[in-house]
């Protein structure tokens, strides 16, 4: 009896596995279809805008069009990237934190000033070069950045602060805000997939309810955590820790091992 539901229990644990592949699969594919014409509308209509001499009120109604473009522009991005996070893929390379942070800015500052927020970026002196899978680290630290300038009202301020922990070689990146905050009781799960704080305002600042999750699951598979500590009404610090491997720039080539 027991070898029979043993027998059992892998068919299912086989099935489960090949409808969880399935599933990521049918989210990347869809995701990538949908990317497509979504980009040809976006630069359309950046064309339109240019043809156009628009007035006053009609330049409210493509701000309004290409935030509304930008937003599901990077709803789907999110379920990409969980699908490729999914598949445990890793590609590392040399990075500098200097450059991930900067690559934030014209992104974030632009949705910044259209919420009237203010954002400052503290990098410390002396963070090393490190091997790291950069494109995941920047998914990171851009979805922890929309979320502060998404959840923080006009006259907010929000900002990105970068370190590194040398005893345990760590590169460390917070992001705080005194935006809405986050009430004790719904703390939990919050980097559940698909979930938001809190349901009854997620249609007003809108979204996915991946970015929080998908910045747990990046982290995890870098090897490294993130924590919240939040307080309703007064703001949120979002900290994410990465163990990183330290390399000379001369040293590094494309067979670096890092262990």
């Amino acid at each position: 009896k027991l070898e029979a539901q043993r027998h059992e229990l892998a068919k299912t644990n086989s099935r489960l596995a090949d409808e969880n592949q399935y599933k990521s699969d049918f989210l990347a594919m869809m995701s990538h279809e949908l990317k497509t014409p979504l980009a040809a509308s976006m630069a359309f209509s950046g064309i339109l805008k240019e043809r156009s001499r628009p007035s006053a009120d009609d330049e409210q109604l493509w701000a309004e069009l290409e935030m509304n473009n930008q937003t599901l522009l990077a709803m789907i991005d999110n379920i990409l990237v969980m699908a490729r996070l999914e598949a445990g893929k890793e590609q590392l390379e040399l990075t500098d934190m200097v450059d991930v942070v900067s690559a934030l800015q014209s992104t974030i500052d632009a949705l910044a000033r259209r919420k009237g927020v203010s954002v400052a970026y503290d990098i410390a002196d002396g963070i090393p070069l490190f091997a790291a899978d950069a494109e995941k680290l920047h998914r990171i630290a851009e979805n922890l950045a929309g979320n502060a300038v998404k959840f923080t009202d006009e006259g907010g301020h929000v900002t990105l602060r970068a370190t590194f922990d040398a005893p345990s070689t760590s590169v460390v990146f917070a992001v705080s805000d005194d935006g809405i905050g986050i009430a004790s009781d719904r703390l939990e799960g919050i980097f559940d997939r698909f979930v938001q704080a809190d349901a009854s305002i997620s249609r007003k600042y809108r979204g996915s309810g991946l970015g929080l999750s998908l910045v747990k699951k990046t982290a995890e598979m870098l090897g490294g955590t993130v924590r919240v500590e939040s307080e309703a009404g007064v703001g949120s610090t979002f900290t994410v820790t990465l163990p990183v491997c330290i390399v000379e720039e001369d040293d590094y080539d494309e067979d670096f091992d890092c262990r």
